[in-house]
C-alpha cells in the first residue's frame, strides 16, 4: 500500500500478505501490525494496495492475484477471496477465467490454488 504510481504497466501480479496467518515480523511497517483489525486490515491495506496496482494499469491491462480464503481467515471473519472480488470489481476491472496454480510437492493431487485474473477496460 505504500508505493506511488509512477508509470502504467500492462501486467500487475501478487499474493499479499494474508492478514492472520502471513507474519513475517512485527515491525511497524507490516499490514498486521499497522492494522490490527480485519476491517482496519481491509479497509488500510488490502482495498488501497488493490487500488493503487489499478491505477497502475494500462487500458487493456492484467491484473492477476493469487489469494485463497483459509479457515483461520474465516474463523477471524475474513472472506479474502470475497473481498478481493468485491474491491476489484467496484475498481471497474472485468474478471477473466481464473487460472490454476500447483504447486510442486504441496498439492498433492488437489485441484490447485486459483489465480484470478481481471482486465482493466
Amino acid at each position: 500500500e505504500d508505493f506511488d504510481v509512477e508509470e502504467e504497466v500492462d501486467l500487475a501480479f501478487t499474493s499479499p500478505p494474508y492478514f492472520n496467518t502471513e507474519w513475517y515480523s512485527n515491525e511497524r511497517t507490516q499490514s498486521h501490525v499497522r492494522f490490527p483489525t480485519v476491517e482496519a486490515w481491509r479497509n488500510g491495506f488490502l482495498q488501497p494496495m488493490l487500488a493503487k496496482m489499478v491505477t497502475a494499469l494500462r487500458p487493456g491491462g492484467h491484473l492477476v492475484l493469487s489469494v485463497t480464503t483459509r479457515r483461520a481467515h474465516r474463523r477471524s471473519g475474513l472472506d479474502l477471496e470475497g473481498d478481493v472480488h468485491q474491491i476489484v470489481e467496484e475498481l471497474g476491472l472485468v474478471q477473466e477465467p481464473t487460472l490454476t496454480m500447483l504447486k510442486t510437492g504441496t498439492d498433492n493431487g488437489r485441484k490447485g490454488r486459483p489465480i484470478f485474473v481481471w482486465k482493466k477496460a
